[in-house]
C-alpha cells in the first residue's frame, strides 16, 4: 500500500520556536512515525532563507515571501494554491483559522479531506466572543479539527453549528517517560556548561528551572506566563524563568496591586489604582516585584508601565 501523501500548511516554522510552530513539528513527526509521507509548507520570511529544507526527517518548502500588505498576500495565496495542486496530495493540515485556512476550504475541501488545527493562541483575540461568520464557514467544511486542550475544545462546541463529533484533542508539550529517573551528576554538567557559554545562565544544579520557547513579540500568551511567575515565586522563591525565542525584548514592571504580595490592603475598586495605596505598602509592592524580575530574567528592570492604573495622589 502506497503511503499517504499530506501537507501541514502554517504561517510560520523553524527557525521560530513558539509554542504553534512546536505543535506542527509535533503533529508532523507523529504522522510521519505512521510511515506516512508528509511535507511541511510555510512562508519564506526571509530573503536569505533556503526554499527547502529537511526538519527532524521531515520534508519543508517554503513558498515564497510575504510582503506587501493585501497584495502580497494574494500572491503568497495565489503560489500555496498552485503548490498544493501540483504535489497530488491525499489530505492537507493547516494551523489556525488564518487566510491560509480559507483560502484551503475555498479551493481544496471539495476535492480533499481538510483539517484545521486551533488553538488557545488562536482564540486569544475573539476569546468570550462568537467567531465570526469566516471562521465559522472554515469549520464548517472540514473533516476534523484539531484542539490543544479541552478549554478550546469547549469554546468551540459553544459556537453555531460546530458539531463536537468532529473535534480531537492532540495535547502538546514533550512526552516523558513516567519511569525516568533524573541525574543530579548529569543536571550540574549540563548547567555548569550553560554558565561557561554566558554568565548569565549560571545556575545551581538544582535550582527549580523553566524554560519557555516562545516568540519575544505577538504572543497573547506571554503576558499570562508573566503574571503566573510570581504565584510560581510563591512557591518555588529560587525558581528561575528563562524565555527565549526570536525577537527584542526591553524588561519593564507593570504592576497589578490586587495580584502582587503583600495583599495587606482591602481589594477593592479604589485600590486597584496603586497610587492610592499608603505609601509603604505601595514601595513594598514594587520592591518584591522588581525583585523578582532580577531573579527571573537576570536584569533590573527600568521601565515603569503605568497606565491609568498608576494614577493616584
Amino acid at each position: 500500500m502506497q503511503p499517504v501523501r499530506l501537507a501541514i500548511i502554517t504561517r510560520r516554522f523553524w527557525p521560530y520556536c513558539g509554542p504553534s510552530e512546536t505543535s506542527v513539528a509535533e503533529v508532523a513527526e507523529a504522522i510521519a512515525k505512521t510511515g506516512q509521507h508528509v511535507e511541511i509548507l510555510t512562508i519564506r520570511w526571509e530573503k536569505a532563507w533556503p526554499s527547502s529544507f529537511r526538519f527532524r526527517e521531515l520534508e519543508v518548502t517554503r513558498i515564497g515571501r510575504l510582503v506587501g500588505g493585501p497584495w502580497g498576500m494574494f500572491r503568497y495565496l495565489r503560489r500555496l494554491h498552485r503548490q498544493v495542486k501540483d504535489a497530488r496530495l491525499d489530505g492537507l493540515i493547516v494551523f489556525g483559522l488564518t487566510n491560509e485556512s480559507w483560502a484551503v476550504i475555498r479551493n481544496f475541501a471539495q476535492i480533499l479531506p481538510v483539517s484545521i488545527h486551533v488553538d488557545g493562541l488562536d482564540l486569544s483575540g475573539i476569546h468570550r466572543r462568537p467567531l465570526n461568520n469566516r471562521q465559522l464557514a472554515i469549520l464548517k467544511y472540514v473533516k476534523q479539527i484539531l484542539v490543544d486542550s479541552e478549554v478550546t475544545a469547549q469554546h468551540l462546541i459553544q459556537q453555531r453549528g460546530i458539531s463536537a463529533e468532529l473535534i480531537s484533542i492532540v495535547p502538546p508539550g514533550v512526552r516523558v517517560d513516567p519511569n525516568f529517573q533524573r541525574s543530579l551528576a548529569r543536571q550540574s554538567a549540563a548547567r555548569s556548561g550553560l554558565s561557561d557559554a554566558h554568565p548569565i545562565l549560571d545556575i545551581k544544579p538544582a535550582q527549580p528551572l523553566v524554560v519557555c520557547a516562545s516568540p519575544q513579540f505577538g504572543d497573547a500568551g506571554m503576558l499570562d506566563l508573566i503574571d503566573a511567575w510570581l504565584h510560581v515565586l510563591d512557591q518555588f522563591p529560587f525558581a528561575r524563568l528563562w524565555i527565549l525565542g526570536a525577537g527584542k525584548a526591553e524588561v519593564g514592571v507593570q504592576l497589578h496591586p490586587w495580584v502582587s504580595p503583600p495583599h495587606d490592603e482591602e481589594v477593592n475598586e479604589r485600590n486597584t489604582f496603586v497610587g492610592n495605596l499608603p505609601r509603604e505598602l505601595e514601595r513594598e509592592k514594587f520592591r518584591r516585584l522588581r525583585d523578582a524580575i532580577e531573579l527571573g530574567c537576570g536584569v533590573s528592570p527600568l521601565i515603569y508601565r503605568a497606565g491609568r492604573y498608576g494614577v493616584g495622589p
